[in-house]
């Protein structure tokens, strides 16, 4: 299948960023080259009858280099441009005659730190469009994920964490915390945001959820007694039915004091989901009140949830923003244990599964640090991967 071409359109985030993120590809069997738009390339990216690429294509600042009074060489726009497509026309030949011109979008130039006005004049198809953008704004760097104190970090948008076949997950910390998850009775790979992992969620306690096992952390410093952690995910809700979804479960039936996170679904519409800790067996919990909930259903865009952990203290984060402190009263110490993404064990029901606890939804990325990420740090990380999910 060739997909339509779709030039991007220029939007005001883009001229304050001051580059618009082009998406090309190539169909292998003919060798035409196509520009496409950002859903389209994450739709096809893992398509092996697909070559793409994707450029971070300037658009503003001078348009050629220029010599500053400091005697610096300022790199303009055309210079910047032509040294990304000569790179890129290696991996794609062909590239350098879809895009004619370096100058491709240029809006004229601007200043660091002042207003302007910058005249948005647009060469699409060799027609020109004008309109004016006022902004004081400097461009937007997106910013890098948090390394420090990263010890998991699972994302079925990166070949090398997840290939797109098969049951095996690779750790890309580099910490070697590979896993697998259980495929049976429905735990699919779709490449939704460039990619995930859909849980059915299954609500017969008789079936084996699909779950992502955690067993390689069953040591200290994670579910011993008492760690300090975050944990980090993007994650849909699809499911608007009664019950609570398991995004940390326990694999143990030996009853509470396994260290657990879910979501409950808040009646009579089960749009929303309010989240909650557990020890087990849904006992001695710890909830975030139902005014932080995140929203479920088919339709829902994804959302980065985000808990960190100091003792019996709980942080909620929801797309970067904090929530809300909660102490857990019952602070018994946490048993050690497997634990797992998907599901959670109760002692005494069919096959040792709780009926109602199982993940409803599609898991894209997951993170866990042997340390509480400060509010910063948590917002730098939304930032980061927040353009892939179109936020």
């Amino acid at each position: 299948m060739n997909p339509m071409s779709n030039k991007p359109k220029i939007t005001r985030d883009d001229i304050i960023n001051g580059y618009v993120t082009r998406y090309f590809c190539k169909y292998t069997s003919t060798g035409v080259i196509t520009e496409i738009d950002a859903k389209q390339y994450y739709k096809i990216r893992k398509d092996p009858y697909y070559q793409t690429v994707t450029l971070r294509w300037e658009i503003l600042g001078v348009d050629v280099d220029t010599v500053t009074s400091d005697g610096n060489i300022l790199r303009g726009t055309q210079h910047k441009n032509q040294v990304i497509l000569d790179f890129y026309e290696k991996k794609m030949p062909g590239l350098k005659d879809i895009i004619r011109s370096p100058l491709e979008y240029f809006n004229g130039t601007r200043k660091p730190s002042e207003d302007f006005i910058v005249p948005q004049t647009l060469f699409i198809n060799n027609q020109v469009q004008l309109s004016t953008v006022t902004s004081s704004a400097e461009p937007e760097v997106i910013p890098p994920l948090i390394t420090d104190g990263l010890r998991v970090h699972y994302d079925f948008a990166n070949t090398a964490s997840y290939s797109g076949t098969g049951l095996t997950l690779n750790d890309i910390s580099g910490y070697g915390n590979n896993t697998s998850f259980s495929a049976s009775p429905g735990c699919t790979f779709g490449t939704e945001f460039g990619g995930h992992l859909t849980f059915l969620g299954t609500p017969d306690p008789g079936l084996s959820q699909s779950t992502i096992s955690l067993s390689a952390l069953n040591t200290a410093p994670f579910w011993a007694a008492n760690p300090t952690m975050t944990l980090d995910y993007w994650v849909k809700f699809t499911s608007a039915v009664a019950g609570a979804q398991a995004l940390l479960g326990s694999t143990s039936a030996t009853g509470a004091g396994r260290f657990t996170f879910l979501a409950q679904t808040i009646a009579p519409s089960y749009t929303a989901a309010q989240l909650y800790v557990t020890k087990g067996q849904i006992i001695n919990t710890a909830v975030f009140n139902n005014t932080h909930t995140v929203p479920v259903g088919s339709a829902v865009n994804a959302v980065n949830v985000v808990l960190t952990k100091t003792g019996f203290t709980y942080e909620l984060y929801i797309n970067g923003q904090f929530k809300q402190s909660i102490v857990d009263g019952n602070s018994t110490t946490y048993n050690t244990g497997n634990h797992n993404i998907g599901n959670d064990w109760n002692p005494g029901t069919v096959s040792g599964e709780r009926a109602l606890s199982k993940f409803k939804g599609r898991l894209y990325t997951f993170r866990v640090y042997n340390k509480v990420l400060t509010s910063e740090e948590v917002l730098q990380n939304y930032n980061s991967q927040k353009a892939r999910f179109g936020l």
